[in-house]
């Protein structure tokens, strides 16, 4: 596994708490209530992933690494300030050269960020049940009972008796 200074999750769970905090407070009512839950649970999705990270058997990429931490400390945050110091009502009616409003816009870049972060949870979760499978299988091969067959001895039958 990639390992990490000490200081590197605490800054991650700050950068989260404070992605948290401004979307809980929720600046003259901006972020839609459906996407303000979405934005608070992809923050509890993170922060899980994060600690799961810790704990692991399995290991992220160098790549995958990379982008768990700034997903938290630069991508999200950074999302979540652009889209708010846009004005609301060009937010809500305004095209971007996208063809999108930025209430759009954000919407879709949350949905990237929810799919990075499903599949770096389930490829770090594929990992750790495979290391437990690896391990249950070695526990299971060491305590075994042996299964040691007796030769077979093929000695002669016992002379049947007449009349039975």
């Amino acid at each position: 596994m990639v390992q990490t200074n000490a200081a590197a999750p605490d800054f991650t769970l700050r950068a989260l708490d404070g992605v948290r905090r401004l979307t809980d407070y929720n600046p003259g009512n901006r972020i839609p209530a459906s996407l303000q839950a979405r934005v608070l649970q992809l923050c509890q999705t993170l922060d899980e992933l994060l600690q799961q990270w810790e704990r692991s058997k399995g290991n992220l990429s160098l790549q995958d690494s990379f982008h768990a931490r700034h997903i938290a400390i630069r991508y999200l945050p950074e999302a979540l300030n652009t889209y708010l110091s846009i004005p609301a009502k060009f937010a809500t009616t305004k095209l971007l050269d996208n063809g999108k409003t930025a209430v759009d816009t954000f919407k879709d870049s949350i949905t990237e960020l929810e799919a990075k972060v499903s599949q770096l949870a389930d490829d770090l979760a594929s990992q750790d049940a495979h290391a437990f499978l690896v391990h249950s299988q070695f526990l299971e091969q060491k305590f075994a009972p042996a299964s040691i067959e007796a030769p077979s001895l093929n000695l002669p039958q016992p002379p049947k008796q007449k009349g039975s």
